[in-house]
């Protein structure tokens, strides 16, 4: 038999609501935390609707913080995150699901404001938004939005998917879009991937800008935000072929994507055009197997899987290709590199470090900071024919290019 002083409901219950008043009054003095739970609780005693806006006030407050959160803060606000998406699936929810859909769009809202300011080098919080995006997909099957407007809301948030954050939706929200939804959404992408003059400056016949490096950047963001959503798309539909005629003739002839092709094939009992798409694979020395349309998708897969030898050769023949903006998965990356592939755990570092630099972007020096110190131990381990400049080298350009960047260099030092 439990001891009566165990901590359990029963023997709490015990204790009388007046006594247990009190001592919630005074383990909430000193933590925030455990005061908006509280207050949370209280305006759930009111109704729904007060409890929706006691998380949309938290939730903006945390949108407009500009504060850093550095790794000693994460575990406070992996906490308030995951109590404010739990209260908005179950409590909200439980009163009123169409209020519920609205405050868990604000929810995810937050996320460019929280990864612009966190350091999420494990993803921590980052699993707390792929949690939040499975609430969302229930909730919104449960509203049963018209399909239309919820495809597009979906379109809009993929738009501003710059760290990730909705790389899943479509695949959540595909039983509530249905066809309807999901043939809007697919019309949506398809006409704007017709108006490259919304990313290029002059292509629209009226201007003569020039293009600068970073519109061209933004171009191939887009570009891979609409063939994936497409690509997303047609899976949802079960639509092998619109799967398909999102890979031109060279990506076709990956053995990677050909083999994809071919499982999707197979699972339509295409088995004849199956066959096809595999000899259609190129397995010469210059369509090596670990090679991918993708670079990030691959390394993703390679370091995953794990085959950390072809990740690392990876990461060095396509160099050029890293894109630094995503910065959670290559940190992820170079510390998984790190202790047998120095070589490959410094170039991600490096791209990392020059996009934080070249964009001027300043929420992120901590971290370049940071990624430059790693850089250095790193290159240390790095003998032979290195393809990459020394770390002296590497620092000096960085000095010649960014010398004027005081913030940056500060935290450098």
């Amino acid at each position: 038999m439990a001891s009566k002083t165990t901590l359990n409901a029963k023997n709490l219950e015990a204790l009388g609501a007046e006594r247990l008043a009190a001592l919630l009054i005074d383990i909430s003095t000193g933590s925030a935390a455990n005061k908006r739970r509280l207050r949370i609780e209280l305006a759930g005693m009111q109704s729904g609707e007060e409890v929706a806006r006691e998380v949309a006030k938290r939730l903006s407050s945390i949108d407009r913080s500009k504060s850093k959160i550095g790794w000693r803060r994460v575990k406070a606000l992996k906490s308030d995150l995951d109590t404010q998406r739990r209260v908005i699936a179950e409590t909200i929810a439980g009163s009123d699901v169409d209020e519920a859909l609205e405050v868990m769009w604000r929810f995810m809202g937050v996320a460019h404001s929280v990864f612009g300011r966190c350091a999420d080098s494990n993803g921590t919080i980052m699993a707390i938004f792929r949690h939040a995006l499975t609430d969302l997909g229930v909730i919104a099957m449960a509203a049963e939005q018209n399909p239309r407007r919820l495809a597009d809301r979906a379109f809009s948030a993929l738009q501003q998917n710059d760290y990730g954050q909705y790389d899943t939706l479509i695949e959540v929200l595909a039983p509530a879009l249905g066809l309807e939804g999901l043939d809007h959404l697919k019309m949506l992408f398809v006409e704007w991937s017709k108006h490259v003059e919304d990313i290029l400056p002059g292509t629209d016949g009226r201007s003569d800008a020039r293009v600068s490096y970073e519109d061209i950047l933004n171009l191939r963001k887009r570009d891979r935000t609409i063939r994936t959503a497409l690509e997303q798309i047609a899976d949802a539909q079960g639509d092998v072929d619109a799967f398909i005629a999102q890979q031109n003739k060279e990506a076709r002839s990956e053995p990677t994507v050909a083999a994809e092709i071919a499982r999707k094939l197979v699972a339509a009992g295409r088995t004849a055009e199956a066959f096809d798409a595999i000899n259609m694979a190129d397995l010469t020395d210059s369509h090596p197997v670990d090679h991918y349309p993708d670079v990030h998708r691959a390394l993703a897969f390679l370091v995953s899987w794990p085959a950390l030898d072809h990740a690392a050769r990876l990461a060095i023949s396509r160099a050029a290709e890293l894109d630094g903006d995503r910065y959670e998965f290559l940190t992820s990356a170079a510390e998984v590199l790190r202790d047998k592939h120095a070589l490959a755990s410094v170039i991600t570092l490096r791209a990392m470090i020059d996009f934080a630099l070249d964009r001027a972007r300043t929420a992120r020096y901590k971290h370049a900071a940071r990624h430059l110190a790693l850089a250095k131990r790193l290159s240390a381990a790095i003998k032979d024919r290195n393809p990459i400049d020394s770390h002296e080298d590497y620092l000096a350009g960085l000095r010649s290019r960014h010398g004027s960047k005081m913030r940056f260099w500060k935290l450098a030092v």
